[in-house]
């Protein structure tokens, strides 16, 4: 508690548990709201006999009128304190509160609310109970009609409205900041804090003064957003090297968990990039990204597929310099394709690493050269080519006639 704070509403007879489908187990205690606090107490040092009469006091006074904004004389404050010195009781700060909600049901009122803390959201439902059944074990067997309305909209207020910042996940392009799109720009612009990695805060670094920045790793990214979300900020953009649409659906997907939604500003991907270097067009290529968490079993058995087809492949490794068993980097899509009885020695391989940066870096030979060679973990490869097929090949479609322009001088 902090000092002067004072109780609003005190609650006893109260069974909270888990707010899921299927809650096994719940405890009984007291619910005490605060001007900043919700407390729940399950160990008191107030006395039984109190306890008694209070629970027998608040039966009668919610029967007659279902407002439970009360307090109860004999435990105040200072009461409040002792009992939250004792571990087994909990408080949460109205700040962390992202939802808070009630409803009747067929057998009571019930009072929902969620809160973050230590990056995870907790979820919780009470109900005051009538009736206990006491063997074996105390358990509820009768349960109230309660007027939880003015509590939530207290906690509603004192948490911010339950109104979580919009968050949009930016894609900033492949490192270049001439490549970050305008959209993307004015996106980050308008947000009040923007989270990212330090390669995509880099990129966006001229348009980052003066702003709440948060660097973050894959091991404190979740925290991250928990704090953001729980901090009261109107707007979050998280950037993402690339485009947020083609390697980072984890994160986009988590994004919309913790924000209840997300609005994604796509971004130049080095795919794209990596496609004009090598001069192969996407709509005649397979594009598969390994840049994911999940198992990546059926990718791998596609590419082998794409390359014995004769397809041109534009893939994205998965670096993993902490799990090397996971990695799937150029030497490992060597190895892949020769066990799958691939002719490595004679389909070629392109690597771009670092795409649009001043130390891009570019090798290009065959798929089985890869097997012996290392490269960084920003990088793109290319496997195999493609044939030219230009629309004269399709005149049927539009009626067109040759117009004697021969290849060699078209191009030149």
């Amino acid at each position: 508690m902090d000092a002067g704070e004072r109780i609003l509403a005190h609650v006893v007879s109260v069974w909270r548990e888990a707010d899921r489908r299927v809650s096994l187990g719940g405890r009984e205690g007291m619910l005490i709201l605060t001007d900043s606090h919700i407390a729940f107490v399950h160990k008191t040092e107030a006395k039984m006999r109190w306890w008694q009469a209070v629970v027998q006091r608040q039966a009668v006074a919610l029967l007659r009128s279902r407002n439970i904004m009360v307090r109860h004389d004999g435990y105040g404050e200072a009461e409040l304190a002792r009992d939250l010195e004792n571990e087994k009781n909990d408080e949460v700060a109205l700040r962390d509160v992202t939802e808070a909600s009630w409803e009747e049901l067929a057998w009571g009122s019930v009072l929902r609310l969620a809160w973050r803390r230590g990056g995870k959201v907790e979820r919780r439902r009470f109900s005051v109970v009538l009736d206990w059944v006491k063997y074996p074990a105390k358990d509820p067997s009768k349960y109230m009609r309660v007027d939880w309305g003015p509590l939530v909209e207290h906690v509603r207020r004192a948490s911010g409205g339950g109104r979580r910042a919009a968050a949009y996940a930016i894609g900033v392009g492949p490192g270049d900041p001439r490549m970050m799109t305008r959209a993307a720009a004015e996106a980050i612009t308008a947000c009040d804090v923007v989270v990212g990695y330090a390669g995509a805060l880099r990129t966006a670094e001229s348009l980052l003064e003066k702003k709440d920045v948060r660097e973050v790793t894959m091991a404190s990214q979740e925290g991250v957003y928990a704090e953001v979300a729980a901090g009261g900020a109107r707007s979050v953009g998280v950037l993402f090297t690339g485009d947020a649409s083609f390697s980072e659906s984890e994160v986009v997907d988590r994004l919309a968990e913790v924000f209840g939604g997300v609005t994604v500003v796509p971004g130049v991907s080095a795919v794209q990039v990596a496609a004009a270097r090598a001069r192969v067009p996407l709509d005649r290529c397979r594009v598969i990204s390994m840049h994911v968490t999940s198992p990546i079993g059926r990718k791998k058995a596609e590419l082998a597929r794409a390359v014995i087809d004769g397809e041109c492949v534009v893939l994205v490794p998965r670096p993993w310099p902490s799990r090397p068993d996971l990695e799937f980097m150029p030497r490992d899509v060597a190895r892949h394709l020769a066990a799958a009885g691939v002719d490595t020695a004679s389909v070629r391989a392109r690597v771009y690493e670092d795409l649009t940066l001043a130390g891009e870096r570019a090798f290009d030979g065959t798929v089985a050269d890869l097997a012996g060679r290392e490269f960084s973990a920003h990088l793109v490869v290319v496997i195999g080519d493609h044939g030219a097929d230009s629309y004269m090949n399709y005149q049927w479609q539009w009626g067109g006639q040759r117009t004697g322009v021969s290849t060699e001088t078209a191009s030149s």
